[in-house]
Formats: C-alpha cells, structure tokens, sequence
C-alpha cells in the first residue's frame, strides 16, 4: 500500500533532482525521491545498532 505525500522543496534542490533525472540516473523524481528516504531510513536504522 503506498500514500501520496506533498513536499515542498527549494529550487537548487528541484534542479539538481531533474539534472540527476536528465541524466538517467533515476526514471523519474519519484524514484529519485523514494530512493534517497529509503536510504536515509536504513542509515538511521543502522546508526541505532
């Protein structure tokens, strides 16, 4: 199950997203996005232990 959450970020950050897009690093923001609090989440989750 997933749930849609808005997010308001600065322009640098939205650019450096769609340069890393453009590039094809990522298909698209979303990815990019999930990915990087995926990442993020399991850093912490690995701090804690």
């Amino acid at each position: 199950m997933t749930k849609t959450l808005k997010v308001r970020l600065p322009k640098r950050i939205v650019r450096s997203i769609d340069e890393l897009t453009k590039e094809g690093y990522f298909v698209s923001r979303n990815e990019l996005i999930r990915e990087a609090i995926r990442d993020q989440l399991n850093s912490l989750k690995r701090m804690e232990t």
